[in-house]
């Protein structure tokens, strides 16, 4: 009976942990165009850029997605939520690069063109935004 308690809770601390893991944050997200290289994590690496082109700069203000660095290669998941979105699809972006200033005036993800027209229109430069990560794989 010990042992199956003992299971019953180990599923329950996995599944909270789970739970804590993809807890969404809200923040902004705006966009760059190339050149994209060099980058601050990979150099002139063309490697470092997933197909689909879904890849982002993470800022270094307030929230810190870019933590010194120790996000290159960490995949984040976001959700456009606010004005100029154009679904509430969820998109995986890589983070390869750094923006200063925490992507000019606290914003947290500095979206690739593609990855941003995924999920909102261009035009209004800005959107507010759910995320979770840092995740090991999209």
């Amino acid at each position: 009976m010990a042992l199956k308690l003992a299971g019953v809770a180990t599923i329950a601390v996995s599944l909270l942990l789970l739970q804590l893991s993809a807890a969404q944050t809200t923040g902004q997200a705006s966009y760059y165009t190339a050149p994209f290289v060099p980058s601050a994590c990979y150099g002139f690496d063309q490697n470092q850029f997933p197909a689909n082109q879904f890849f982002a700069a993470g800022g270094d203000g307030a929230p810190n997605i870019w933590a010194g660095g120790a996000n290159c290669g960490k995949w984040f998941r976001i959700q456009c939520t606010g004005n100029g979105c154009t679904n509430s699809n969820t998109i995986s972006v890589k983070i390869v690069d750094r923006c200063p200033n925490g992507c000019f005036n606290g914003r947290a993800f500095d979206l690739s063109d593609t990855a941003f027209s995924a999920i909102a229109n261009k035009d209004v430069g800005f959107i507010t935004v759910l995320y979770s990560g840092p995740f090991d794989s999209p």
